[in-house]
């Protein structure tokens, strides 16, 4: 990037030299090289944080985020809200600052979705921190809403949410089906400045932080990656009373040359908990991440818990199964 800096400068210098700009055309050039920089510099940083992922997979990122990006997302006129799904509000999308913009629909398992402690930890966060109006648009299609609106209200989840029954929002905007690309922050204009969930990436979070912030935005560079051996991978419960909180160990050995670092624990649904410690991991020391799960109702259950750390192909899927009887 510095060096693409200092090329395009040395050649505005030699174009002002031979035409004889003057100040002002100075000072317009400069702007727009700025503004240039930068969006090169927030693509660059979507690009890096989204995922590792193969190549072809990385292409297909790159031609998403830079298709997505300045686009404007445009909302239907008349959509509905409501609060813990009992009554529907009269609900106007203000003009704020930024929008974060998160769309769910009605495919795979929507409690495993939801992340609905992860954003209000999320919400609470933003308005600690920063003096600017935020506004966050929760948009659902679901597949069931009765199951949707009890998880609204077991995780008192009071924030106003669309119910888009048609599915309009997603068809209108042509979202794409990657889930990735389901979660926007967006600046007045309603323009796509950031792509990606912040509260299951602590890298998109950091960058959604930094842009709000006003903070100057750099293209982010990960920390050493080292390598780590789990065990188990998997853990198989079998079968027990649903009411009986169930318990299960994973081990992270830490066997690379570096540090290993855990940044987030991200447990697919609420029916899961997690603790584990956040000090640095030494080379061959480990770490255990210890798993709670809590059933709602008699059912087998297959839950990822997804830890993000310093290693390559992350983040690290850990998956708890059994049958709650």
């Amino acid at each position: 990037m510095n060096q693409l800096l200092i090329i395009i400068t040395s050649c505005i210098w030699r174009r002002l030299s031979l035409n004889k700009i003057y100040t002002n055309d100075l000072i317009r050039i400069s702007n727009m090289l700025e503004r240039t920089i930068m969006k090169c510099v927030y693509l660059f940083s979507a690009i890096l944080i989204l995922y590792s992922c193969t190549e072809s997979e990385k292409d297909k990122i790159t031609r998403l985020v830079k298709e997505w990006e300045g686009k404007e997302i445009v909302f239907p006129a008349d959509l509905i809200y409501t609060k813990l799904g009992k009554d529907t509000v009269d609900y106007q999308m203000p003009i704020n600052d930024f929008t974060i913009l998160h769309y769910i629909d009605s495919v795979g398992c929507t409690s495993c979705k939801l992340h609905l402690t992860q954003w209000k930890e999320m919400m609470t966060q933003l308005s600690s921190i920063c003096d600017l109006s935020i506004d966050f648009q929760f948009i659902f299609h679901p597949k069931n809403e009765r199951e949707l609106f009890y998880l609204l209200r077991r995780n008192h989840f009071d924030y106003p949410v669309c119910i888009d029954k048609k599915n309009r929002f997603k068809t209108l905007n042509s979202l794409p089906e990657e889930e990735a690309f389901h979660t926007f922050l967006l600046n007045k204009q309603n323009k796509v400045i950031a792509i990606g969930d912040p509260t299951q990436n602590s890298k998109i979070e950091e960058l959604f932080l930094q842009i709000v912030k006003g903070e100057k935005t750099t293209a982010m560079s990960l920390p050493p990656t080292t390598q780590i051996e789990i065990s188990p991978s998997v853990v198989d419960l079998g079968k027990f009373n649903w009411q009986k909180t169930q318990k299960a160990v994973f081990t992270l050995r830490n066997t690379g040359k570096n540090l290993l670092a855990v940044s987030k624990v991200i447990s697919s649904c609420g029916c899961t908990s997690v603790n584990y410690s956040n000090e640095p991991v030494k080379p061959d020391d480990s770490i255990e991440i210890f798993i709670s799960y809590k059933a709602y109702k008699p059912e087998y259950f297959n839950k990822a818990v997804m830890v993000y750390c310093n290693v390559e192909n992350g983040p690290i899927a850990l998956n708890v199964k059994g049958m709650a009887k």
